[in-house]
């Protein structure tokens, strides 16, 4: 079989898979299954094709997992500028944020650290929004850590102290002392 027939084959299956994930009357198993057709999309680099699956989810968090997983498979194929695209299309800000900061790492690796430095900060805004301080911290605290192994150590030092008043307004005790001490690894 010519590979393009593989290709016209593995079109005509996706199509078939919509088609049937949209008779699932369950909402959750309809989810999962619109996921993993976008996951199964990204496999084979067809990325907008995959996005445009994910868009047809109805439930946020396996939307917003799909987008993460597209977003994931886009950063290891070096898209980076898609990759942040499609991670602004979740909806969960912490999500977001975690999204960039992989974002950034790679971009490190990848040896283009004015725009992992971007990226960091564009994270830094992102979690403005997000009110839960043990996640808020903890991601701060390895934001600071990425922009310290870049050489932006005022910044990094800004951040991690920002982690750390944040730890500190922790209401429960064993959160604050858990967050406080992951500051300090």
């Amino acid at each position: 079989m010519h590979w393009v027939s593989c290709f016209n084959a593995f079109d005509q299956s996706i199509v078939q898979a919509i088609q049937g994930a949209r008779k699932i009357k369950e909402a959750k198993l309809r989810a999962l299954i619109f996921k993993s057709i976008a996951l199964s999309l990204t496999k084979v680099g067809k990325f907008d094709q995959a996005v445009q699956v994910a868009q047809r989810i109805e439930d946020a968090q396996y939307r917003a997992l799909a987008f993460e997983n597209i977003a994931s498979e886009l950063v290891k194929a070096g898209k980076f500028d898609k990759a942040i695209q499609v991670n602004q299309r979740i909806e969960n800000e912490y999500m977001v944020a975690q999204g960039l900061l992989n974002i950034g790492a790679e971009l490190v690796k990848a040896g283009q650290v004015e725009k992992a430095n971007q990226v960091f900060e564009q994270a830094i805004q992102v979690l403005q929004k997000v009110n839960d301080g043990w996640s808020l911290s903890l991601t701060l605290k390895d934001i600071a850590s990425r922009l310290a192994k870049i050489g932006k150590i005022d910044r990094a030092m800004q951040i991690f102290e920002q982690a750390i008043q944040v730890a500190q307004r922790i209401e429960y005790t064993w959160y604050r002392e858990e967050a406080l001490s992951h500051i300090a690894l």
